[in-house]
């Protein structure tokens, strides 16, 4: 299923995590969650205008926004009554606050609890209704309704397993409504990553949705190593809409964020 955007949409993406342990290709286990830790990235998005549907040509490209998006620990709270979490918050460039973001951690993972204002909607094709809106967590997505209200997931979602090696595969979550979700995420490398002002060795984690769903045009690659995620790629393939519902073009989006520093307490 082809996504449909109203004009040009930036996609929130956030991460997070640093380990005491050097990473390695034998494993990643633990991610301190002190409070005040800080990541500082880059962000980078690429408008591309392609030929036609399935092509590879590009007619156009436009690098319409670059910010820097710092994500940090605020506080540990509780959530009603019974769930002990870490309370994220992000903002892009100075901007007032973006996102919360509510996560616990365990010997068996990084478990994405709860959030708070989710991203820019869908449209569907040919018409201006929300079709699903859909926003970046950290190492990981969901398509609730956009307001300003605390969703607690049903079920806490897997963001990161631990130990986290080469050939881990696992389940994000499961979602039935008006876009059925499923995310599924699988470690495929481990590697060299050019940050520009460096490089470092990390695992390579791609994100995997199912034939035919509302996000197979997605492509999303995470790199986590020792410092947490120092690197993301989504593109998006798809038909662009205007806002009346009108075909525009086919095109390409793609969202680079980088790590520029990392802040620890």
């Amino acid at each position: 299923m082809k996504n449909t955007v109203p004009g040009m949409l930036l996609l929130l993406v956030l991460g997070f995590g640093c380990t005491e342990k050097t990473a390695s290709p034998e494993y990643l286990n633990s991610f301190p969650m002190e409070n005040g830790t800080q990541w500082v990235y880059d962000l980078v998005s690429v408008m591309q205008e392609l030929e036609h549907e399935g092509s590879d040509k590009i007619i156009a490209s436009d690098t319409f926004a670059q910010q820097i998006l710092s994500v940090w620990i605020a506080k540990d709270t509780v959530l009603n009554d019974t769930l002990p979490v870490k309370q994220f918050l992000s903002r892009m460039n100075n901007a007032p606050l973006l996102m919360e973001n509510y996560y616990r951690i365990d010997e068996s993972g990084l478990w994405a609890v709860a959030y708070r204002n989710p991203g820019a909607p869908f449209l569907k094709k040919g018409t201006g209704s929300v079709a699903a809106p859909m926003y970046y967590s950290l190492f990981g997505s969901s398509n609730k309704v956009m307001d300003n209200s605390l969703h607690i997931y049903e079920e806490p979602r897997l963001a990161l397993k631990f130990p986290l090696n080469l050939e881990v595969e696992w389940n994000y979550g499961t979602e039935e409504g008006l876009v059925d979700f499923r995310l599924d995420k699988k470690v495929s490398a481990f590697e060299s990553v050019d940050l520009g002002h460096a490089s470092a060795l990390a695992f390579r984690i791609e994100y995997l949705y199912p034939p035919d769903s509302f996000f197979d045009d997605f492509e999303v690659k995470d790199w986590v190593s020792e410092q947490g995620l120092i690197k993301r790629i989504d593109v998006i393939n798809g038909v662009q809409m205007d806002f009346d519902g009108e075909f525009i073009g086919t095109y390409r989006l793609t969202n680079t964020l980088t790590l520029r520093k990392l802040e620890l307490k």
